[in-house]
């Protein structure tokens, strides 16, 4: 009977990092129905709120918080991410192909013109927004305006989120040159998250 429970250790991390995968893609699919980016932007923030009020598991709200006895927890969270922004942005783009699934195709297709060394900064950039935004809800007295203005900031900047790119990339249509990039951003967000972290602390 303890094996049974044993292998269930990580059940709760995989359904809460797929469902923050399907909140994070609400929140893109609501950015790319807008013509007003900064209207999109605050829309976005759905994403994360969801993430934050429900305790749900996202990669770039986990990594800056990795030690030596989480690093499973927090790679299982990343795969599950991505499986459940690919569930989302399937249906996206079967379902949605005329109205924003050609938004993503376009937006896809562009950042896949960037210089690698950019990608990175961008999702440095984006990996230390992420975890002030944790942080500040976690710690700060004003939680909304904690997690609310980081999203705000990276979206308008056009800062490179691995877990909203990963939907993107799905809503694109699953561009095969869009993968190095795809893991260029995961890089460049545990770096901005470790960075922060480690000058913070």
């Amino acid at each position: 009977m303890s094996e049974v429970k044993s292998s269930f250790k990580y059940a709760p991390t995989i359904r809460k990092s797929i469902l923050a995968g399907f909140m994070i893609s609400m929140g893109g699919t609501a950015f790319l129905f807008q013509e007003n980016k900064l209207i999109g932007s605050c829309l976005f923030t759905i994403g994360l709120f969801a993430i934050v009020f429900f305790s749900l598991s996202l990669f770039t709200g986990k990594i800056g918080t990795i030690n030596k006895t989480n690093w499973v927890d927090i790679l299982l969270t990343l795969i599950f991410n991505f499986l459940g922004t690919f569930i989302f942005g399937y249906f996206i783009y079967v379902l949605y192909y005329d109205k924003i699934a050609i938004k993503a195709i376009a937006l896809v297709s562009s950042k896949a013109t960037l210089p690698m060394p950019f990608t990175f900064f961008s999702a440095i950039c984006c990996g230390i927004l992420m975890y002030i935004a944790v942080l500040g809800y976690k710690e700060g007295n004003h939680p909304v305006i904690s997690v609310a203005l980081p999203v705000i900031v990276f979206i308008n900047c056009g800062f490179d989120h691995c877990i909203a790119n990963a939907f993107y990339f799905a809503a694109g249509g699953f561009n095969p040159k869009f993968i190095p990039y795809l893991l260029v951003a995961i890089a460049g967000n545990t770096v901005g998250a470790l960075i922060f972290r480690a000058l913070r602390n």
